[in-house]
Parts: structure tokens; sequence; C-alpha cells
């Protein structure tokens, strides 16, 4: 750490967050931990969320999501000035399809295709865009069990508009369809992923 000249560090694993956390703090060096999963019954009812507790007072703690920020502190009890509450969702305004007539909007989605990754409920939103004046293309980045449920709703029910599934991307091509994109849409159902590697 002292080669490296480590000014901060963040945790996301239980393991490092009761066992490095006590010894980077002691050099003077602030942890962040990142709750990025929902606070269940494996942390609350684990003897280590004693451990937790007492090293919770040494870090800032970024609980990603509202109902994690009131596990933290009604369950486990930690003081709410060591929680930066960071919500990942973003409030923004109805996106206006009218300013760009000439141009094709492009929404992208990456998940794996199964239930809880929400593909077809992205799908059944991209249906309630068909008749905006705007054309649409809209990529999608996945595979999985559900593939075969996804390009069937497709092709019953979207099969009017401009819609690709990719099974894969190479990095380079991921990031300049990225770059390229208007919207980027991670429809996830699932109420313990509060933090993606998508988003990431």
């Amino acid at each position: 750490m002292k080669t490296y000249d480590v000014k901060a560090v963040v945790f996301l694993s239980l393991n490092e967050k009761l066992f490095l956390t006590r010894f980077i703090a002691e050099q003077g060096i602030p942890v962040t931990w990142i709750e990025h999963q929902e606070i269940r019954c494996c942390l609350l009812t684990n003897p280590w969320h004693l451990l937790y507790q007492v090293n919770a007072k040494l870090v800032k703690i970024a609980p990603i999501s509202s109902g994690n920020f009131h596990a933290l502190t009604d369950q486990l009890h930690i003081d709410a000035a060591h929680i930066t509450n960071i919500v990942h969702g973003i409030e923004i305004p109805e996106i206006d399809f009218s300013k760009r007539q000439t141009e094709k909007y492009l929404i992208v989605s990456s998940a794996r295709l199964i239930p809880k990754k929400g593909m077809l409920d992205f799908l059944q939103a991209i249906k309630q865009l068909k008749n905006i004046s705007a054309p649409l293309h809209v990529v999608i980045i996945g595979e999985g069990p559900d593939e075969a449920h996804v390009k069937n709703f497709i092709a019953s029910e979207l099969s009017d508009m401009n819609i690709q599934l990719h099974h894969f991307l190479k990095k380079e091509k991921w990031y300049e369809l990225l770059e390229c994109a208007d919207v980027f849409v991670l429809p996830s159902r699932d109420a313990s992923e509060t933090f993606s590697l998508s988003s990431a």
C-alpha cells in the first residue's frame, strides 16, 4: 500500500469488510463499503454481523438503494452518519423524441435472457413507443433460456420495428455501440440486484 501510495479503498465483499477494514483504517486511509445487493438474512442473522457493526464505525457506506439504507439503520443499527445513500436510479424528464425527427433513436439493453433480468418487460415498454414519430433502433445484447420467448415476442408484437438481438459483442464493438446509444436500459426486476455488472 505504501509502494502504490493508496489514497482510498473501496470494499465490495463481506470478507474484505470484516477482516481488512480495521487494518486499512489504521493506516489513515479512507474506506468505503459498497452494499450492492439487498441486505438479507445472510448478513442479518450471521454471527459476524457484530464485527460488521463495529467496523462500520470506521467507514462510509454506500448502500445503493433506499431499502438497503433502512436495513442498515433499522436492522443493523448502523449510525446514519456513516451512510451515504447514493441511489443508482435517476429520475429524468420524459425523453422528447420530437427533437430528432430525422435520426434513428438508438436504445441499447444488455442482460442475460432469464426472467429476473426483465427483458420481456423492456420489450413491453418498447411496444409503447411504436407510435412515436421518430424512428427507433433497438439493440439487445444477451443470451439465455428466455431467448426463444424474446424472439417470439419480437416476431409477433414488434415485427415492424428495427430490433436486433446479439449474443455477444467484442469489447471494442460494445464501447462503440454505447458511445452511439441515446439510452441504455437495464430492466432487471430482481429485488436483490441493486447494482449490476452491466452498470459498471
